[in-house]
């Protein structure tokens, strides 16, 4: 799925956005306006679909593991080497149990069908609380935007891309598309379509907030574990972009060089003490 693909029905989001935004002047008593407006709460259904299994493209890697000495190049060991090709299978084992209890639940509740009442925990009305909410929709553009750009950067990389750092045979400096723009594009990516799953399931709105995990105490305390993971391995990113720095420079020398003065961004364009602080704190 390219960014052209995506795009159709990007747009349909923004424009269905901008149509209910302008049907209805907000008045002075309406409070937050905004979070009262939304897409009939079927359209979940298709949106969850197209954003969950772009992401699910977008996080497992398009690569086999690479071989013994091909990881072996990089001097240091990797601070997430034990748990970075788990974490797809984490991530996605639960994304797509969330989406099709959703989706279960919003079927289940337009049908009035005794099945509803396996899918939540409460009474049978809270499923009425699952909407299409602006955060909903927040989430859903992080999400798809970042597996796109993701996406992307796996076809530039190629057979070079995986979860492993490693220096492949016959290896080559990738530095145009997204990689002529940030160094660690797919980082980017990365943070950016965490951010929007993790809103997509867990604002208000959303089925594990209305009438799943998080009315119960374990599923609090699983859902705050799954933040402070996810929250965990982007932070971890930070020193894996300096490591991957480091080996590049060596292996490309003055070509990586010429790169970085073209592309001096390593995570985000236009923050220049992104780049002091990686170096100051890892």
């Amino acid at each position: 799925m390219t960014l052209c693909q995506a795009e159709p029905y990007i747009s349909f989001i923004v424009t269905r956005c901008a149509w209910f935004s302008n049907a209805s002047a907000p008045s002075a008593a309406s409070g937050l306006p905004c979070l009262t407006m939304s897409l009939p709460v079927i359209w979940k259904i298709p949106l969850l679909l197209f954003a969950t299994l772009l992401v699910h493209n977008a996080t497992i890697s398009p690569n086999p593991r690479p071989k013994t000495e091909a990881v072996s190049r990089f001097t240091k060991r990797d601070t997430i080497a034990g748990i970075v090709n788990w974490v797809p299978v984490i991530n996605m084992a639960v994304l797509w149990s969330a989406a099709f209890a959703e989706i279960g639940t919003v079927l289940a509740e337009q049908q009035s069908s005794p099945l509803l009442s396996l899918l939540i925990v409460g009474p049978p009305s809270l499923a009425r609380n699952i909407a299409v909410s602006p955060l909903f929709l927040a989430g859903w553009l992080l999400a798809t935007l970042g597996s796109t750009f993701r996406i992307t950067c796996f076809r530039h990389l190629g057979r070079q891309f995986t979860y492993d750092l490693s220096i492949v045979d016959g290896h080559k400096l990738i530095t145009d598309g997204p990689y002529s723009i940030v160094r660690h594009p797919s980082y980017t990516a990365w943070t950016l379509l965490t951010i929007g799953t993790i809103l997509m399931h867990m604002s208000p709105g959303s089925w594990v907030a209305e009438c799943g995990p998080l009315r119960t105490l374990a599923g609090r305390v699983f859902a705050a574990l799954y933040t402070i993971f996810n929250a965990y391995i982007i932070a971890m990113l930070f020193p894996r972009m300096k490591r991957e720095d480091e080996v590049l420079k060596a292996q490309f020398g003055d070509q990586w060089v010429q790169w970085t003065k073209r592309t001096p961004y390593r995570f985000f364009p236009g923050i220049y003490y992104a780049r002091s602080l990686v170096d100051m704190c890892f």
